[in-house]
């Protein structure tokens, strides 16, 4: 833009920059998995099994896999969450320390 602003000036022509053509974006929503009380985040696990890991309001984190709900969460501390502020600030950070594990924080 700059070059073009001042070509007239710089002894150029003062030919115009066609203008792009408008960026086209689709989203479609797909459902993976549902029966979820309060879900606050969502995370992947990263290792290519295709797991998600998603955090309840109440304390549980649950694993979908293949998009089925699994009967044991990854972690449930809900009898340890007492107060709705504690409740509100969950996320889910994950450290990786190899190509397999990683460590909740």
């Amino acid at each position: 833009m700059f070059c073009v602003s001042f070509t007239a000036a710089c002894g150029g022509s003062s030919t115009r920059v066609p203008a792009r053509p408008p960026v086209t974006l689709q989203v479609e929503l797909v459902p993976v998995a549902s029966g979820f009380a309060s879900p606050l985040d969502i995370q992947q696990a990263g290792d290519g099994s295709g797991r998600l890991f998603v955090v309840e309001q109440a304390g549980a984190i649950k694993i979908v896999q293949s998009g089925n709900v699994l009967g044991t969460p990854y972690l449930d501390i809900s009898s340890s969450v007492a107060s709705a502020a504690k409740r509100d600030s969950w996320d889910l950070p994950f450290i990786r320390t190899s190509h397999r594990t990683a460590v909740f924080m």
